[in-house]
C-alpha cells in the first residue's frame, strides 16, 4: 500500500502475518539465540530435567534383557567332493551375493526355521518361557468353538503358533556391510536361555539347509529317471519305425550311417547329398559371415570415425587419443594463463590439429577395411551359392525319395540325443548324491552374557537428553511464535511494516517528575528529542503543520508523548499548540489548570461557538508553547469531531501556529481517532513497548488505512531495555551517554 506524507510518498508492503512470524523468529543472529534460550532457561530446564528422570526411571524399573549371539558363515558355492556336480545356481555378480545373502537372512527369520526350534527346544509347552516374556501359556479358553472337538492338537498348535510368534519378536538377524558372517542375536530375560536359542536357531538353519539340498537331489533323481524311460521307449519306436521305410523304399545309406549297432544315424544316402550337405553348409557359412560383416559395415558406414567401436578398441587410437587429452589438458593450463596468440597455445592448437588428423587416417582406415571385409564375404557367398544350386538339380531327384526318410531320421536323432542327455544327467546325480559340502558353518556360539543387553542407562539418559532437547525447542519455538512483544527496535519494522521513529524508555509516574522532566536531559527527555529530530525530517516541509498523536487502545502513553513533542518543538523555537482531542476523557486541563476553582472553556466551546478561539488558548508555562483543553465533556463527540467547524478550527490554529499537536482518542472501538486522521497532516501511532498486541495495533491501522491517514511512523513507548535482545546498548549506553 502507497501512503503520502506531507508530499512524499512512503511504500508499506503489507506481509502476511504468518509469513512476517517466520522472518521475525528466524532472521536473528547468534546473540538473539542466546537471548531466547535465557529468556526461556527455566523452561529448558524443566523439561530436560523431566525428560532425563522419566529416563532414569524407566532404566530403573525395565527388566533387563539379555543378548545371545551366534554367528554363521555363508558361502555362496558350497565345497564339492566331485566337479560340477552343484544342483543350485551360484550368484556370481556383487548384485547376485548381495541377494543371496539377504534370502539367507529372511530364511533364518522365517516361520519355518522357528517352528523348527520351538520343537527341538520343546517351548510350546513350557510355561517359564511364556512367563518370562509376561505371557500366560494358552490354554482351551483361548480355542474356537469349532476347534473344541479336537482340543488335543488344536491346543498345540495354538501353543505352537504362539512361541513361535515370541521367537520372532525377540529374535534380530543382522548382516554387517560387506561380510557373510550372519549374526542371530536372540533376546530373553535369562542370559543362558538367550544363549540357548540363539545356537538353536544357527544349528536349525545348518540342518535346513543340508536337508534342502538333499531334498531338491532327491526329487532331480526321481523326475529324471521317470523321463529316462519315456525317452527310452520313444528312440526304440523311432529306429524301428526308420529301419522299416528304409527297407519298403529301398534306399541304402552310405558313408558312415551303416545300419550296424554302433554306427552314425547321421550319415547321407548319396555322395551327392554329402556334396550338397557340405556346400549348403559352406553357403550357410558364408551367408552367415556376409551378414556380420554387412551389419558391420552397416552400422560404421554413416557414423562418425571416433565414435566406431573397432576404431575405439585400436590401441593406436587410444595412444592418440591419451596424447589428445593430454594436449588439451596442457592446452586448457595455458588458456589459463595466456592469450590465443602465445606462442605455447598457438602450438599446442597445432598439436591437437595433428593428432585429430592422424587420429581420422587411422579411423578412416579401420571403417575402410571392415567394407573390404564385407565386399569379400559377399563375393564368397555368392560363389558358394552358385555351386549349391547346381548341385541341388542332381539332389532333386533323391530327395524326393528321401523325404520321409529324413523325417524318420530326425525323429530318431532327436530322441537319442534326449535320451544320451537324460542318461548322463542321472547317472551324474546317482554318482554325486550328497557330496556337496554344507555351505553355511558356525563360526562362532553363542554364550551366555555377562551384562544385560537392555536397559541401558547410558543410552536412555543420552535419548532423555535428546528428547528433552526436541522438546525444548518446540516449547521455546511456540513461545517465541506466538510472543508479540516488542523487544528490540527492529520487532516493530518485521511486525508492523512501519518505520520506527522514537524508542521511549519505561519511566515509572514517580519518576517524570512533571513537565519539567520532558525538558531536562534524563532518559525521557533524551528519547522524546530524539523522536521530534526524526519527525523534523519526516517530510520535504520539516515537521508537519498538524500532527495527530494516537494509538491503539487506552494508555498506551500518547497523551505524555504529545505533551513532550509539542515541548520540544517549542524548544526550537517554533510556536507549537496541543490541542486535547479526547472529548471523552480529557487529561489536558488537569496540567494546565491545577489549582483553578473553575475550568474554564475548551474544544469542545470552540467548536460548538460558545468562546472564540483565543479564549480558549492557554498558556502552557512553556515558551511558544501554548494549549487547547478538551472541556466541557460532549454528549456526543464523534458527531462534533466529524463537523466541518473541526476543520475551520484546526485551519484557524495553523494559521496562528507553526506546528499543531493533536492528542487523540484511541482508534479501535471510537470513530473519534478516525474523524480527526481524516483531517491531520500526518498521525503518529503510539505503541506500547510493554503490552503490545500486534493483531490489534494492526486492526487499528486498517481503520486509519479506509480514511487514507498519512501515517508518518511509530513510536514505541514504555520501553524495557532489560528484556531487549540488546541490552547491553539499549540498556546502557543507549539512555546514559553523557
Amino acid at each position: 500500500m502507497v501512503m503520502s506524507v506531507d508530499g512524499r510518498m512512503l511504500e508499506r508492503v503489507e506481509i502476511d502475518g504468518e509469513h512476517n512470524d517466520q522472518e521475525a523468529l528466524f532472521d536473528f543472529d547468534l546473540r538473539s539465540v542466546v537471548h531466547i534460550l535465557r529468556r526461556n532457561l527455566l523452561w529448558v530446564v524443566g523439561m530436560v530435567a523431566a525428560a532425563i528422570i522419566v529416563g532414569v526411571l524407566f532404566t530403573l524399573l525395565a527388566q533387563p534383557k539379555y543378548m545371545g549371539t551366534a554367528r554363521v558363515l555363508i558361502e555362496n558355492e558350497a565345497a564339492q567332493l566331485l566337479e560340477n556336480t552343484n544342483l543350485q545356481p551360484e550368484a556370481n555378480s556383487v548384485a547376485d551375493t548381495e541377494r543371496f545373502l539377504q534370502t539367507q537372512v529372511e530364511m533364518i527369520k522365517s516361520r519355518a526355521l522357528a517352528q523348527d526350534v520351538v520343537e527341538s527346544e520343546k517351548l510350546a509347552n513350557d510355561e517359564n518361557f511364556f512367563e518370562s516374556y509376561g505371557e500366560k501359556i494358552p490354554d482351551s479358553s483361548a480355542l474356537e468353538p469349532d476347534a473344541k472337538s479336537n482340543d488335543t492338537n488344536a491346543l498345540d498348535k495354538l501353543r505352537k503358533k504362539a512361541a513361535v510368534t515370541l521367537l520372532l519378536n525377540n529374535l534380530e538377524v543382522t548382516l554387517p556391510k560387506d561380510s557373510r558372517i550372519v549374526e542371530i542375536n536372540y533376546q530373553a530375560t535369562r542370559p543362558g536361555f538367550a544363549a540357548k536359542i540363539a545356537n538353536a536357531f544357527a544349528d536349525a538353519y545348518v540342518a535346513s539347509n543340508l536337508r534342502r539340498k538333499y531334498d531338491a537331489s532327491l526329487g532331480a533323481r526321481k523326475f529324471l529317471a521317470q523321463q529316462l524311460d519315456d525317452a527310452r521307449s520313444k528312440l526304440e519306436k523311432s529306429q524301428q519305425d526308420l529301419n522299416a521305410y528304409l527297407r519298403r523304399a529301398g534306399l541304402i545309406r552310405t558313408g558312415e550311417g551303416g545300419s550296424s549297432p554302433g554306427a552314425n544315424v547321421d550319415g547321407t544316402l548319396s555322395t551327392t547329398n554329402n556334396s550338397l550337405v557340405q556346400l549348403s553348409a559352406g553357403a550357410n557359412q558364408a551367408t552367415t559371415e556376409r551378414i556380420a560383416a554387412e551389419q558391420a559395415w552397416n552400422a560404421v558406414a554413416k557414423a562418425p570415425l571416433l565414435t566406431i567401436p573397432q576404431v575405439l578398441q585400436n590401441s593406436a587410437v587410444q595412444q592418440m587419443l591419451q596424447q589428445k587429452a593430454n594436449v588439451e589438458a596442457k592446452l586448457a593450463d595455458e588458456l589459463a594463463r595466456h592469450q590465443e596468440t602465445y606462442p605455447t597455445v598457438r602450438s599446442l592448437r597445432a598439436e591437437s590439429a595433428e593428432i585429430d588428423k592422424r587420429l581420422n587416417l587411422v579411423a578412416k582406415s579401420i571403417r575402410d577395411s571392415i567394407k573390404l571385409n564385407y565386399e569379400s564375404a559377399r563375393e564368397r557367398e555368392q560363389a558358394l551359392q552358385s555351386q549349391v544350386a547346381d548341385v541341388r538339380d542332381q539332389a532333386l531327384s533323391e530327395q524326393d525319395r528321401s523325404v520321409q526318410y529324413n523325417i524318420l531320421l530326425r525323429i530318431a536323432n532327436t530322441n537319442r540325443s534326449l535320451y544320451d542327455a537324460l542318461l548322463q544327467r542321472y547317472n551324474s546325480l546317482n554318482a554325486t548324491a550328497g557330496s556337496s559340502a554344507n555351505n553355511v558353518s558356525i563360526i562362532d556360539s553363542a554364550i551366555a552374557p555377562d551384562h544385560p543387553y537392555s536397559p541401558s542407562l547410558i543410552l536412555n539418559l543420552a535419548i532423555a537428553l535428546v528428547a528433552g532437547l526436541v522438546l525444548a525447542v518446540a516449547v521455546i519455538f511456540m513461545r517465541e511464535h506466538f510472543d508479540t512483544q516488542i523487544r528490540d527496535p527492529g520487532d516493530v519494522a518485521r511486525k508492523l511494516s512501519l518505520p520506527l521513529l522514537g524508542l521511549i524508555p519505561n519511566v515509572s509516574e514517580d519518576e517524570i517528575g512533571g513537565d519539567k522532566e520532558l525538558v531536562s536531559k534524563s532518559p525521557l527527555s533524551e528519547a522524546y528529542q530524539s523522536l521530534v529530530a526524526t519527525l523534523r525530517y519526516s517530510s520535504a516541509e520539516g515537521f508537519p503543520r498538524s500532527l495527530l498523536v494516537t494509538s491503539s487502545g487506552q494508555s498506551e502513553g500518547k497523551s505524555t508523548s504529545s505533551s513532550a513533542i509539542a515541548a520540544k518543538i517549542a524548544q526550537l523555537g517554533l510556536k507549537v499548540v496541543l490541542v486535547d482531542c479526547d472529548l471523552r476523557r480529557p487529561t489536558l486541563h488537569r496540567k494546565f489548570e491545577r489549582g483553578s476553582s473553575t475550568q474554564s472553556g475548551g474544544l469542545t466551546d470552540v467548536i460548538v461557538g460558545e468562546i472564540s478561539l483565543d479564549a480558549a488558548l492557554k498558556d502552557s508555562g512553556i515558551e511558544n508553547l501554548s494549549c487547547l483543553t478538551a472541556l466541557p465533556m460532549p454528549p456526543d463527540p464523534s458527531a462534533l469531531l466529524g463537523s466541518q467547524r473541526l476543520r475551520a478550527v484546526l485551519e484557524d490554529l495553523k494559521q496562528r501556529f507553526d506546528v499543531v499537536i493533536l492528542d487523540s482518542p484511541p482508534v479501535l472501538g471510537l470513530a473519534d481517532a478516525i474523524e480527526l486522521a481524516s483531517v491531520a497532516d500526518s498521525v503518529l501511532l503510539v505503541v506500547d513497548g510493554g503490552n503490545f498486541n500486534r493483531g490489534v495495533t494492526r486492526s487499528a491501522l486498517r481503520r486509519l488505512e479506509v480514511v487514507k491517514a498519512k501515517l508518518v511512523g511509530v513510536v514505541v513507548t514504555k520501553f524495557d531495555p532489560k528484556g531487549s535482545n540488546d541490552y547491553t546498548y539499549y540498556g546502557t549506553s543507549y539512555y546514559n551517554y553523557g
